[in-house]
């Protein structure tokens, strides 16, 4: 597994400031975690991500090989959003036994995978820790 990098999003303005910026419907972060995608004015593609609403936060999880130049063109379009893209202390883990309990990937791939309860084959839960607490 490529190696990963988790920022948090925060402020009042969050979810608006997303909306206008990447390819899903971020309003679905209410339902769990949301893959989208950031494109260039003309449709191109530049990233691709994991939102994760946390609270009053929203993390992103992109692959840490492209993670630097994409935070930054994020924060190129915040203008007077009240807007925070900062790097989380949270770690990324992955596993090939059972799914922790409350992991958010597991949740996900159900989601994902039209309601399943299984894992798709291949597939395999992720979560993280701060502090000793599961996201």
């Amino acid at each position: 597994m490529a190696e990963r990098r988790i920022y948090e999003i925060t402020g009042a303005d969050r979810e608006h400031f997303l909306q206008g910026l990447v390819s899903n419907d971020v309003r679905r972060l209410k339902d769990g975690p949301v893959y989208a995608a950031l494109l260039t004015p003309q449709g191109k593609y530049l990233a691709d991500f994991l939102l994760v609403p946390r609270g009053e936060t929203i993390l992103l999880d992109i692959d840490a090989r492209i993670a630097e130049a994409t935070v930054k063109r994020l924060a190129m379009y915040r203008l007077r959003a009240e807007v925070t893209i900062a790097p989380s202390a949270l770690k990324l883990f992955r596993g090939t036994g059972p799914a922790p309990e409350g992991a958010v990937a597991t949740r996900a791939i159900r989601r994902l995978a039209g309601g399943f309860t299984a894992r798709p084959r291949g597939m395999t839960a992720v979560t993280g820790t701060r502090s000793g607490s599961r996201i």
